[in-house]
C-alpha cells in the first residue's frame, strides 16, 4: 500500500518533469518523419524489386488511380479525372480510356498529358530495361490511342480480357517525358 503510493507519486513527478522539459525544448516543426527499417534498393519507379522502394516511390510519383483505403475493393482517381471507361469488344479484347485532370501538371508548370503516360509505358516495356517483375503486368497492352482534340485523354488497348487491367495500368507511376527522354 504505502510503497505503491510513493512509487505512484515519484512516477507521476518524473512524467510531469519529462513532459515539461521535452515539450519546452523542441521548436515547433511542420513536418512528418517516417522511419523505414531498410534502405531502398532503387529509387527508379520502373525497375525496383523491394517493398521499401515500392513504398517510397509510391509517395514520390503520382499514379492515374490508386486504392481507396476506406474501401479497399475500389479505386479513386489521382491524376485521372475519373476512373477509366472500360469497354469489352466482341473479339475478346478490351480498352481503358482515361481522362487526365486538367489541373495535373509537373513541377515546372507544364501539363501532364497522354504523351507522359505513353512514355512511362514505353519505359516499362522497353526490352533493355531490367524489370522482369514489372513487365509481366503490362504484356496485355497491345496499343495506345491518342485523341487529337484532347491531349489529356488516351485509350489503352488490351489484347485480352484481363481482370487486373485497371489495377495494373492505373497503378503505374507516371514519369515526366520532358525530363527522361
Amino acid at each position: 500500500g504505502e510503497h505503491m503510493k510513493q512509487f505512484q507519486k515519484i512516477f507521476f513527478s518524473l512524467t510531469i518533469f519529462f513532459i515539461c522539459s521535452c515539450s519546452g525544448s523542441l521548436p515547433p516543426r511542420n513536418e512528418v518523419i517516417v522511419h523505414e527499417l531498410a534502405d531502398p534498393e532503387s529509387m527508379n519507379p520502373v525497375n525496383f524489386t523491394d517493398a521499401t522502394s515500392s513504398y517510397i516511390t509510391s509517395h514520390i510519383f503520382q499514379k492515374l488511380i490508386d486504392a481507396d483505403f476506406k474501401n479497399p475493393e475500389r479505386f479513386v482517381p489521382v491524376l485521372a479525372e475519373s476512373l477509366p471507361l472500360v469497354e469489352r469488344t466482341s473479339d475478346s479484347t478490351m480498352s481503358l480510356t482515361f481522362p487526365i485532370r486538367n489541373e495535373a501538371q509537373w513541377d515546372n508548370g507544364t501539363p501532364i498529358t497522354a504523351k507522359d503516360v505513353e512514355f512511362t509505358l514505353k519505359t516499362i516495356k522497353c526490352p533493355l530495361v531490367n524489370n522482369p517483375n514489372a513487365k509481366s503486368y503490362f504484356e496485355f497492352i497491345s496499343d495506345f490511342k491518342f485523341y487529337d482534340d484532347d491531349p489529356k485523354k488516351f485509350t489503352v488497348i488490351s489484347n485480352q480480357i484481363y481482370f487486373l487491367a485497371e489495377a495494373s495500368f492505373g497503378d503505374i507511376p507516371i514519369l515526366p517525358e520532358y525530363i527522361y527522354d
